[in-house]
């Protein structure tokens, strides 16, 4: 991972996110559908958001969990994020500044990619700070389809805003890593399409950053939430949204 170059493209990165209307109802939405995939309660759980990027994630963690805190590896794009009272600390995924058992539940959102060939290092890391029976929820590109696998490395050829090396998961890689570092109870299911493509990612895709039509938005979020139940069309999810529990 390249601290330099998150630094770089701090302002691209986090005004595309906090600027855009579309892109943050978007992001909301994806934030509620992590925080919903733990199964029990988390009104007073002590939440990481580990390679946070700009906090987007803080607008709706806050509200939802006991304490809240977040990482990143580049002061540039933390010094952007969103504003509220919580902790933000410059810290690498691979070596977190915390003691074991600190954290109810971590939360990594598109983390993982960027240090593909030392994710079980980040893995296990999470798996320490986790308390006994905490849990994990990620969302990573996902690379099972053929298809969505040639255009993303089209665009990261064509993009200055990808690191070299980034790439997505196949399912079953994702998973044999959470298996190795010790969790249990994984669940992976397919997230992000039409929606996630044209308002998810303004940053990369401008052509509706400037959206403000909410009927438009709300259909766009709507096609998204319904679209992993509709077989044959849940294969095009471009990324996996991944929940796996810490039982030590």
């Amino acid at each position: 991972m390249n601290r330099p170059h998150y630094d770089s493209i701090s302002h691209v990165y986090a005004s595309a996110r906090q600027s855009s209307v579309a892109n943050s109802c978007y992001y909301d939405f994806w934030s509620q559908t992590m925080l919903d995939q733990v199964p029990e309660g988390i009104d007073h759980a002590r939440c990481l958001d580990c390679m946070a990027g700009s906090c987007e994630m803080s607008r709706v963690a806050r509200l939802r969990v006991g304490e809240y805190h977040a990482t990143d590896v580049s002061m540039g794009i933390l010094r952007l994020s969103e504003p509220g009272t919580y902790t933000r600390t410059c810290a690498d995924a691979r070596c977190l500044p915390y003691k074991a058992n600190s954290f109810d539940l971590v939360l990594i959102r598109g983390g993982l990619h960027h240090i593909h060939n030392t994710i079980g290092q980040a893995l296990r890391e999470t798996y320490r700070v986790l308390k006994p029976g905490g849990w994990l929820i990620c969302v990573e590109p996902a690379d099972d389809n053929p298809l969505i696998r040639n255009l993303r490395e089209t665009l990261h050829r064509v993009s200055s805003l990808y690191e070299e090396g980034e790439r997505g998961f196949r399912r079953r890689k994702l998973q044999a890593a959470l298996h190795e570092t010790g969790f249990t109870d994984i669940a992976i299911s397919p997230f992000g399409f039409l929606g996630y493509t044209l308002i998810g990612n303004t940053d990369v895709f401008p052509l509706l950053g400037k959206l403000r039509n909410q009927f438009l938005i709300d259909t766009l979020i709507a096609f998204d939430r319904l679209s992993p139940g509709i077989p044959g069309w849940r294969l095009f999810g471009l990324t996996h949204l991944a929940r796996a529990r810490a039982l030590k």
